[in-house]
């Protein structure tokens, strides 16, 4: 609640904010529906999940594979005593909400009457239309912008990069079929069938250029002292099992251990095949990347929202003129020709008002969960609720670190002074969103005040574009969904700060995992395998709590953040660091390369 409409009083926009949320009783809860509204879809077998599908075959009574009553506690006879005014639960009924409440789904009866020819995206809940789950085959592509332009290009690149590598791997189909041949790997001493043999044991390396056929042979030649001590062999990261020394009658005789391939025969077509491969792979992506914004296009075109038509202006002049949406509508339409403002919202520099009352909700719905009926929870009689509900347990406190619900009532109470002291000052205006009538329009605004920040000084020459001789630095918003009320306002230099501890702490993070995979790796391939699978589990956790510490404007400056960080651990650990330690022995080696790569 950090906005105003047109019609909207200035005078006290925080504490209209303040009496609405302290005059709530309680939260929404599932249980608040009516029982058609959960119940009433009347959904075919086809239509279901098969986690519900299961779920109603295990839990009815009948069930084909339940020896006796499955549980059910819809299904269980009730005491005498007991209160029958409460409906009882039932597992069926939480399937069929999260399916509709939960779930995306579109319109049922196949594809849409637009022009684009794609699904209706269902409202959530609906009812009085039928609808259906997204199918999984038959879904084109362009529905993807229903959840979003990332979404759509998120699996619009998932797909070109599969067709390119299948078309590359085509490409280098003579390479594999003649490292999978005998005339590739044969056996030692001439015996073919012992090199078939080994490779059949690791059949996830038939393809490659992983030889398994080696032998010792005497060096000859470049072996003396300072060979074997120096940089040559004990270099980072050196090998330790391909050299070996042996002694007879004092004369010490180095040996090394070889490949014996034969890689000839390959050579005339194994260097031009790779090299098309990269110049076509490079090529490919350099264009999937310059044409990523007709496709961004595509998909916004695809699917309509208020960003479409609405423009958000991020240094709006600090004076109480800029408090009145009136004002801001004028001033559009007078400056534009044929321009007609359809609604106008002023974003308060309110954030801790603002954090104050998401962390009071947060905790009413912890408090309502405590309840057997949460509809029953009234904030006026919040001690007598606590009191007849029984004690927590221990180990609740412990293991979930859950708060009992008389704290929880302390914490409401403390939220709800916070937010009386806060309701009573008075707010700047943090950013303005201007919504058009048109999306024409809206374009037409962007064009004239959309200027990079380098040039804006151009602005100076129209004068009719200057608002109260300040030059707006507009952008088209994101989804209101999307956007982090609490941290609009925070000043540059506080955003940069933060960005700037969480990347030193992810650098400072990557850095110990490059040193624990090394260190595993010198004691054993399998050990530093599990280590990168450990920290690849971990990094998405890691990386999330690291990134909530930073302010964002929009859930997409957060996704961003969260995506480089996430990318930087995993190519450090999975590619760079087993690149750097793992000798260019070891890549051709098959039991070394499996053990590394196989968790």
């Amino acid at each position: 609640m950090k906005e105003k409409d047109e019609n909207a009083s200035v005078s006290s926009p925080a504490k209209r904010v303040m009496s609405l949320a302290l005059s709530q009783r309680s939260l929404p809860m599932a249980g608040d529906l009516k029982n058609d509204s959960i119940t009433g879809y009347n959904d075919e077998l086809s239509d279901m999940t098969i986690g519900r599908r299961w779920a109603r075959t295990l839990s009815s009574p009948s069930g084909w594979c339940c020896i006796s009553d499955c549980y059910n506690p819809s299904h269980r006879e009730q005491d005498e005593e007991e209160d029958t005014s409460k409906s009882e639960p039932s597992l069926d009924k939480a399937w069929e909400y999260f399916e509709h409440q939960t779930l995306p789904r579109c319109l049922a009866g196949g594809l849409s009457d637009s022009i684009l020819g794609k699904y209706d995206r269902a409202e959530i809940g609906e009812h009085t239309k039928k609808t259906m789950l997204y199918p999984v085959w038959s879904t084109p592509m362009k529905d993807m912008a229903d959840f979003g332009i990332g979404v759509g290009l998120y699996f619009s690149t998932l797909r070109f990069l599969a067709i390119l590598s299948l078309f590359a791997a085509c490409i280098n189909i003579p390479n594999m079929f003649y490292f999978a041949s005998e005339d590739y790997d044969v056996g030692r001493n001439g015996n073919q069938l012992d090199g078939i043999r080994e490779k059949a044991k690791s059949w996830l390396l038939l393809g490659t250029a992983v030889c398994s056929n080696t032998q010792w042979e005497m060096c000859l030649s470049d072996c003396g002292e300072e060979y074997w001590k120096g940089k040559s062999w004990q270099s980072f990261p050196g090998t330790k099992d391909r050299l070996a020394t042996g002694s007879k009658d004092d004369l010490n005789i180095k040996f090394m251990k070889r490949n014996i391939c034969n890689i000839e025969e390959t050579s005339m077509m194994y260097g031009p095949l790779i090299f098309s491969t990269v110049i076509i792979v490079m090529t490919a992506i350099y264009y999937w990347i310059y044409s990523q914004k007709k496709r961004i296009e595509l998909f916004d075109n695809a699917e309509h929202s208020s960003t479409d038509y609405t423009i958000e202006i991020n240094n709006p002049p600090k004076t109480d003129s800029s408090l009145s949406p009136d004002v801001w509508k004028k001033w559009f339409e007078v400056t534009f020709d044929d321009m007609e403002v359809a609604a106008c919202t002023i974003a308060l520099d309110n954030e801790q008002l603002i954090q104050a009352l998401a962390n009071r909700r947060s905790l009413i719905m912890k408090l309502q969960n405590e309840l057997e009926r949460p509809e029953d929870f009234d904030i006026d009689h919040m001690d007598d609720i606590v009191n007849h509900l029984d004690k927590m347990p221990k180990w609740k406190r412990i293991f979930c670190f859950a708060a009992s619900p008389k704290r929880l009532v302390e914490a409401i109470k403390n939220q709800t002074a916070v937010i009386s002291t806060l309701s009573e000052k008075d707010y700047a205006v943090a950013s303005v969103f201007v919504t058009f009538q048109t999306q024409v329009q809206q374009k037409e605004v962007l064009g004239k005040l959309l200027v990079p920040a380098f040039c804006s000084r151009r602005k100076l020459d129209y004068k009719k574009y200057i608002y109260e001789g300040t030059i707006l630095k507009v952008s088209e918003p994101a989804e209101p969904s999307a956007i982090h009320w609490w941290d609009l306002n925070v000043a540059a230099w506080k955003r940069s700060s933060k960005r700037f501890i969480t990347t030193l702490i992810s650098f400072a993070m990557i850095f110990i995992s490059v040193v624990v995979i090394t260190f595993l790796r010198s004691i054993s391939s399998a050990l530093s395998g599990y280590a990168i699978t450990v920290f690849n589990l971990i990094t998405p956790k890691v990386v999330t709590m690291l990134t909530m510490l930073e302010s964002h404007p929009n859930t997409s400056s957060f996704s961003a953040s969260q995506y480089l960080k996430v990318t930087a651990f995993r190519w450090t650990n999975t590619v760079l660091i087993n690149n750097v330690i793992t000798s260019f022995t070891d890549t051709v080696a098959d039991d070394e390369l499996i053990k590394s790569i196989m968790v």
